[in-house]
């Protein structure tokens, strides 16, 4: 592709670089599956420059719609391999950022519809590779050509109805890394020795995306849930419950950085994961005795009682409705802002709903 020069910006983040006009970079766009909060993790990392050029922050995180909610997003990736001839910013690294948007002026949707057309056909040619089954529990590596972005197949219209017409209906979707895709066939009520090397290709990873299984429910990228009954059950459970963790630790560093350098008056709550005994999955995050802790979304709250130096759990939405949290706003992982450690009259009352749980 011949790309003419761009358009100089006055914007002070592309002085001194030529940023591709819509019609250069267009073709170059492709939509991304990543965690949630990887936009903030992304511009974190460049925060001083941001600053450094007094221009607000929000302007260069990278633009994100929620996928499977609330812990996958998807973004749109400049593939800047193809870009030859433009340097860009290292405030904007490979996303496109607001910054970008009102450069070329056009809206986030257009940007990821553009994203979208640019993957069409690539998905097609990917599956007419995959092998003849054998009717027992196997994983596919699914690739396409360089550059296909294989691993964001499973956010195009009817991709899924393609796997499961050429794999069998009882196909199961992985991504344990960031581009990466695994389908896995005949794997419901069997083949627990696959969950495990998925969950071995996640813990290796360098840039982890998920350990759970997916499948598309009317079009819409969601979570496996097996029966109570199915052997997968405990596995899943304990990878949706590990997953959690994961995400949110990932965001408490970043939070605590930003903490450390700005002096912000508030205390990340963790999540334990665990598995109860009967198998199913258990997030918990402690609240001890601080004002404005930031709390993660997880089925309990373990609450320090220190007058009494107890421990008590409470159910998350409980504990919201009784102190009247509110979200804390554009923050991905969600987190509940809980302002204030409960006075007496509260905790006896949170005591009160526990025993009641």
């Amino acid at each position: 592709m011949n790309h003419s020069p761009g358009q100089q910006n006055t914007n002070p983040a592309f002085t001194h670089t030529t940023v591709p006009d819509l019609d250069d970079i267009a073709p170059l766009l492709r939509p991304v599956i990543r965690r949630s909060g990887f936009g903030d993790e992304s511009v974190h990392k460049r925060r001083r420059i941001i600053a450094d050029l007094g221009l607000d922050i929000g302007d260069y995180t990278p633009i994100s719609l929620p996928l499977v909610s609330p812990l996958i997003d998807q973004y749109v990736l400049m593939d800047l391999p193809g870009a030859h001839g433009y340097v860009f910013p290292e405030l904007l690294g490979s996303y496109v950022v607001p910054a970008l948007l009102r450069h070329w002026g056009i809206t986030a949707e257009q940007a990821f519809a553009a994203a979208y057309r640019n993957m069409e056909g690539a998905s097609a040619v990917a599956l007419d590779d995959t092998p003849a089954g054998t009717g027992k529990p196997e994983l596919i590596e699914l690739s396409g050509e360089p550059g296909d972005f294989a691993g964001s197949f499973p956010m195009l219209d009817g991709w899924y109805e393609q796997v499961c017409h050429a794999l069998g209906s009882n196909t199961l979707l992985f991504m344990p890394a960031e581009g990466e895709l695994v389908l896995g066939r005949n794997l419901m009520g069997g083949g627990t020795w696959l969950w495990e090397e998925i969950q071995r290709r996640y813990e290796r990873a360098k840039r982890p995306l998920s350990p759970l299984p997916y499948v598309c429910d009317r079009g819409r990228l969601t979570p496996y849930q097996p029966g109570f009954e199915s052997p997968e059950f405990r596995a899943v459970e304990e990878a949706s419950a590990r997953f959690t963790a994961d995400c949110y630790r990932t965001q408490a560093e970043r939070l605590r950085a930003l903490r450390t350098d700005g002096g912000y008056n508030w205390l990340v709550a963790d999540v334990i994961a665990a598995l109860r005994a009967d198998g199913t999955g258990l997030t918990s995050a402690p609240w001890v005795a601080a004002d404005n802790t930031l709390m993660p979304i997880v089925n309990q709250v373990i609450v320090h009682d220190a007058e009494a130096d107890e421990h008590f759990a409470v159910p998350l939405d409980l504990i919201v409705g009784i102190v009247q949290a509110k979200p804390v706003p554009d923050m991905s992982p969600p987190r509940y802002l809980l302002r204030q450690h409960p006075d007496p009259a509260t905790m006896a009352r949170l005591r009160r709903v526990a025993t009641m749980h």
